[in-house]
């Protein structure tokens, strides 16, 4: 048994809870940071929120057409993708105003499940879905630029390591590596 000077069992030794941010209405599935004082998060409650971490302040609220269940930032901070349920590749760019500030990139057959930009590209974006597959985008088209059949079953994530080579890992509990270059 514990004794109760060493603290609660919520308390993790050495992390100590510094902010709490209050506002989505159901699960929050993404987190990515824009800078260390911007973090974005995507919700089950159709939204993407951009919080400054400082103040604990809600920035911004982008309404989407289904739940978000990955969000990336651009290497250049200045717009993100979001995937979920809807099957598509979405990239919001909160600095245009016209129709072309959110693309609507469609192409796998099941939720999108992962997202990460190119670090050396940042019009270059990857996205792994629960169809098995990853895609490779250049978010200046409307197709992907390649599309492979990567796992038995979904395909769960997807990262860049450098612009040249991707990793992948699915239910079928293989890790699969890419170059790309």
């Amino acid at each position: 048994k514990r004794d109760e000077d060493e603290g609660s069992d919520d308390e993790q030794d050495g992390l100590g809870e510094e902010l709490v941010l209050t506002g989505h209405t159901d699960q929050v599935r993404a987190v990515a940071w824009e800078s260390p004082n911007v973090v974005w998060t995507g919700s089950y409650d159709h939204t993407v929120r951009a919080w400054d971490v400082e103040t604990g302040e809600e920035r911004e609220s982008n309404r989407t057409n289904s739940s978000v269940h990955c969000l990336a930032i651009a290497p250049d901070g200045g717009k993100y993708a979001y995937g979920g349920n809807d099957r598509l590749v979405n990239v919001w760019d909160p600095r245009e105003t016209t129709s072309k500030a959110c693309l609507k990139l469609k192409s796998h057959e099941g939720w999108v499940s992962c997202i990460r930009w190119n670090p050396d590209n940042e019009n270059h974006v990857v996205s792994s879905g629960y169809d098995g597959s990853i895609k490779l985008w250049d978010i200046r088209g409307r197709v992907p630029l390649h599309s492979v059949k990567t796992h038995d079953g979904k395909n769960f994530a997807v990262d860049y390591h450098g612009g040249e080579r991707l990793a992948s890992g699915g239910d079928d509990g293989q890790l699969r590596f890419w170059n790309i270059g």
